[in-house]
């Protein structure tokens, strides 16, 4: 039997981009919450059910064409997210760094980060230090907007980084 390459190909991209389409819905969980991912899955379902239509009326080309809509609108800005969560993650490590550095030299922890150098300038606006007593602090940061999923460090609990959905 002989099938169209233009639809074999379609059809294989398509299935790509839901594929993507998933793993965004994924990060998005991580990036931006709970609630957040939600809609996307909910959107991502509701697309995908569409392309199945069209697949099933033959309509290929279309088929095709939202999938690729679906894929620009929503995995760009998840990988972005993922970019900009590697940075803001790696400077945080860093002020931890500087923190341990200061409590050691001056027997406690500075009351600000007013005395850290970011090496990356723009993941400042995503961290919030706060110091908790004389042997403790909380370092967090969100990756959209702060009432977004948010991730945290306590100095004194020792059990590393933790995670907040919502």
């Amino acid at each position: 039997m002989y099938v169209n390459s233009f639809i074999l190909k379609a059809t294989l991209i398509s299935v790509i981009c839901l594929m993507l389409e998933v793993l965004a819905v994924q990060l998005s969980y991580e990036h931006e919450g709970l609630m957040y991912s939600y809609i996307l899955a909910f959107i991502v379902l509701l697309f995908t059910i569409i392309i199945a239509i069209l697949f099933f009326f033959r309509l290929r080309k279309a088929m095709f064409i939202l999938s690729l809509i679906v894929l620009v609108a929503i995995v760009p800005k998840e990988l972005y997210l993922g970019y900009r969560h590697l940075q803001v993650k790696q400077e945080c490590n860093h002020i931890i760094s500087f923190l341990d550095s200061e409590k050691s030299a001056h027997n406690a922890f500075p009351n600000s980060l007013s005395d850290y150098k970011f090496d990356a300038a723009t993941a400042k606006k995503f961290i919030n230090y706060e110091k908790v007593g004389k042997d403790n602090y909380q370092l967090r940061y969100h990756l959209g907007y702060p009432a977004s999923a948010m991730h945290f460090y306590n100095y004194k609990d020792g059990y590393g980084w933790l995670f907040s959905d919502d």
